[in-house]
């Protein structure tokens, strides 16, 4: 068997990232999966404030705040997380004279940024996970719930139950998917409403680049019901001490049926709201 270099180590890291979010672009996908590597019997929390721009549907300038805690007793683990998101953000109406679209010359819609009093979008989410023998394998349960006016959704809430598996795990680097079904409740702010049966998909990734810098990956996904979302996120962390971190992370979202937002021709087949955030981040626990 061939010696390999310890050279080799950020090449095949680079490998495996690449393969990572090549297929997440494919799947139909984190910010509610958070499987944290295996962690000590005890409690963790951290606080993080941030400052944001978003792009797509709805653009907005915002200030964050997030908590987070994760936990382990034994076999049983859990994390929760809070966030908090005022904004100001501005959307694009269609122009309209006598009731009708005003159109260009070319026959296309025309339309006027129109700017929204400030909104605060909030998401909590909670997964539970319980190990079997062993550290890889774990059957978990999912609880999130989400308003989001600014992108039409009054409120947007999950139960989900699955399971999990470490697919590669050492101290400091991990890669775990998790796999599931359950049930999706979501209100439009426009009125409609749709509650079906979804399945779930989510995955994990983590590297540490340095001892000091952390890449942070991920992919959440419900799909089969009559709104299907996706988010894929991607933070890259800089320690400043033992208890500062600054975080540069994006995250890229899209809906697909009802739920979607139409574009400038009144097509919904998708479409994608990115945010952009540099968050201060504190473990104070």
């Amino acid at each position: 068997m061939p010696v390999r270099s310890p050279r080799d180590r950020p090449l095949r890291r680079a490998i495996l990232v690449l393969l990572t979010c090549a297929g997440a672009s494919i799947g139909s996908p984190a910010n509610a999966f958070d499987p944290p590597k295996s962690i000590k019997d005890g409690w963790n929390g951290t606080l993080a404030f941030g400052a944001e721009a978003t792009s797509g549907a709805s653009r907005s300038s915002s200030l964050s705040f997030e908590a987070s805690l994760t936990g382990r007793v034994g076999r049983f683990e859990t994390g929760a997380r809070a966030r908090l998101l005022r904004s100001s953000a501005s959307i694009e109406v269609a122009r309209k004279r006598d009731g009708e679209p005003v159109l260009d010359a070319a026959g296309e819609p025309l339309t006027d940024t129109v700017t929204r009093r400030t909104d605060d979008r909030r998401s909590l989410s909670l997964e539970p996970r319980w190990f079997f023998t062993g550290k890889h394998l774990y059957a978990f349960a999912l609880v999130d719930h989400e308003t989001n006016p600014p992108d039409g959704v009054e409120a947007a809430t999950r139960q989900v139950t699955g399971l999990g598996y470490r697919l590669w795990d050492s101290k400091k680097d991990y890669l775990a998917a998790g796999l599931g079904i359950g049930h999706k409740r979501l209100e439009e702010s426009a009125g409609q409403t749709s509650d079906d049966g979804i399945g779930y998909l989510g995955v994990r990734l983590v590297l540490q680049l340095s001892g000091r810098a952390r890449l942070d990956a991920g992919l959440d996904s419900d799909f089969g019901g009559v709104s299907n979302f996706t988010e894929v996120a991607l933070a890259l962390g800089y320690s400043l001490s033992d208890t500062v971190s600054l975080k540069f992370a994006y995250e890229a979202r899209v809906k697909q049926g009802a739920g979607a937002r139409a574009d400038r021709a009144g097509r919904t087949d998708g479409g994608v709201d990115g945010r952009a955030s540099l968050k201060l981040e504190l473990d104070v626990l």
